[in-house]
């Protein structure tokens, strides 16, 4: 099974994930600062707790990137700390792609 219907093309799963995308960064209206707690539909590990103004943001942001419905991404993640943190930020290729073409100020 490395086909799609016999057209040769391989479907990996990273190609598929369907990653949420706000039409407007001002639509994320997360805390900047404070304790968090990931809803589990995004983050089922041990650690769900976190502190926004701290380095282990850069993990639960991206859990959030990755898992986050739109609701998610509107009320966990804040604009400006994800302006900030968006370099460092560990990401699949395709969800980074997608963030920097619908806002180029990020890539920058």
């Amino acid at each position: 099974m490395t086909d799609d219907a016999g057209s040769g093309q391989r479907i990996f799963v990273r190609d598929t994930v369907p990653y949420a995308v706000p039409e407007s960064l001002e639509e994320l209206q997360g805390p900047d600062h404070g304790i968090m707690e990931l809803p589990v539909s995004v983050h089922w590990g041990p650690k769900s707790t976190f502190r926004v103004d701290s380095p282990e943001v850069l993990a639960h942001y991206a859990y959030v990137l990755n898992a986050g419905t739109l609701d998610d991404l509107r009320t966990i993640l804040n604009r400006m700390v994800l302006e900030q943190s968006w370099a460092a930020l560990l990401l699949p290729a395709r969800c980074r792609r997608l963030w920097e073409a619908k806002f180029p100020q990020l890539a920058a």
